[in-house]
């Protein structure tokens, strides 16, 4: 039906909600909502009750898991979430779904119910705060989206490379949408590069040069810790496609917080460097496509921090006096 037609299409939208997605929330009894379908003023605490079983009161975590992306593309469409209050309500019903993690839940049952639940929070927190006024708001949710989504699940995920491949690159899209108030996050995507992994007597040496720019700031936070300790990993190489995900999800703080190099740069390029090492020496028993198109990201990363540290520090002497001392830098830091 073509949106030509407003009236209708307004009527469909609002029977999807009322026969489709409303009755597979309803059932879990949510104190949250009035029987007429508003936030309830007052939410007692829910009752606990031995018997329920969830996959009849919670269908749209198990069988009906299509409701979710049913109900994201509704709210592409509508503006009434703020004005019944229900804004709120869902974001909380749905938030529970991104701690829904192995070994608790199957891998393939929380790939299918995460890679749904996050792209509907994320369209349902651009509908609940569409204008400027609304930023802070919008700020604060994303906050707790990262913190209890992406740095809790990861933190649970443990040894799941596929998992830990999906929260970094769900990782960029909350980055993404956070844009410069991201850079509170920094800190803890940063400095535990290189901890885990060292090459060399010279290397070391050599990276202490950049490490020693790195401004210490008062708490260390989330983003760069957790993406260097990814690239730093000694078995990093044995799963690809997350060290492509972690260097993508730099690429995009590099581009969005570029005015926070001056203190973070030291930490970024040190972990690629490290990286960049361990693929050298191990590709001779890795595919060579699948190493490849790390060495290529890795150097996109390299020439974009590049670009960024050149506005304060003369990087060309720096990275002269790293090449010096291991001539395996030579490819990576010609500029």
């Amino acid at each position: 039906m073509s949106k030509a037609e407003p009236g209708n299409f307004q009527t469909l939208l609002t029977n999807l909600l009322r026969e489709h997605v409303k009755p597979a929330f309803v059932k879990s009894n949510n104190s949250a909502i009035t029987p007429a379908g508003r936030k309830a003023i007052i939410a007692l605490p829910p009752r606990f009750e031995a018997s329920i079983d969830e996959t009849k009161s919670k269908p749209w975590k198990y069988g009906q898991v299509y409701l979710i992306t049913v109900f994201e593309w509704i709210l592409e469409q509508l503006d009434l979430l703020e004005r019944t209050g229900l804004g709120e309500v869902f974001q909380e019903a749905l938030t529970p779904c991104l701690l829904y993690l192995p070994e608790l839940t199957p891998e393939a049952e929380s790939l299918q119910l995460l890679s749904a639940v996050y792209p509907t929070l994320l369209s349902l927190i651009r509908t609940r705060f569409p204008e400027a006024r609304d930023q802070r708001s919008m700020q604060k949710t994303l906050d707790h989206l990262f913190r209890y989504g992406i740095l809790k699940g990861y933190a649970h995920a443990g040894d799941n490379v596929r998992i830990a491949e999906f929260l970094v690159r769900r990782m960029t899209d909350v980055v993404n949408e956070m844009g410069m108030a991201s850079c509170k996050h920094l800190k803890i995507v940063l400095c535990e590069a290189g901890l885990g992994y060292k090459s060399s007597k010279h290397l070391h040496y050599g990276l202490s040069l950049i490490s020693a720019r790195v401004r210490s700031l008062t708490h260390l936070q989330q983003i760069v810790p957790l993406l260097s300790a990814v690239l730093s990993d000694p078995f990093a190489t044995a799963y690809p496609p997350l060290l492509l995900a972690a260097l993508q999800a730099i690429q995009s703080v590099i581009i969005i917080d570029w005015s926070r190099m001056e203190y973070h740069g030291g930490e970024i390029l040190r972990s690629l460097i490290i990286c960049w090492c361990k693929i050298l020496q191990d590709e001779d028993t890795a595919r060579p496509s699948s190493l490849g198109q790390v060495k290529a990201e890795i150097k996109h990363n390299i020439g974009l921090l590049t670009a960024v540290l050149k506005r304060d520090t003369d990087v060309a002497v720096e990275y002269r006096m790293l090449k010096e001392n291991d001539g395996r830098l030579e490819e990576l830091l010609a500029i």
